[in-house]
């Protein structure tokens, strides 16, 4: 039986103790106090202290609060810190 690529990663994931996010391109939303993290984003479209857009492969999340700042930004993850108000999901 040959193996399909998509099952070739989820053994590699799981051999690796990689979360399931991160190899299969989902997005994930985690917000612990004031530090709002996304893992698997597609960049900024808009930026401030008030508001952010992050895009992702299922849309735009938008970001409202007071003193919004993006502390990390790297091809994987995006941390935003502050006030968070509201956060809408795709």
């Amino acid at each position: 039986m040959q193996k399909t690529p998509r099952t070739l990663v989820a053994l590699a994931s799981e051999r690796l103790n990689l979360p399931a996010e991160a190899t299969a391109g989902l997005v994930k939303v985690e917000i612990v106090g004031g530090r709002l993290s996304v893992v698997n984003h597609k960049g900024v479209g808009a930026f401030g202290p008030e508001y952010m857009e992050l895009l992702t492969r299922e849309g735009v999340i938008h970001v409202r609060g007071t003193g919004l700042a993006l502390v990390v930004m790297n091809h994987m993850e995006l941390v935003i810190t502050g006030h968070i108000g509201s956060v809408e999901l795709p």
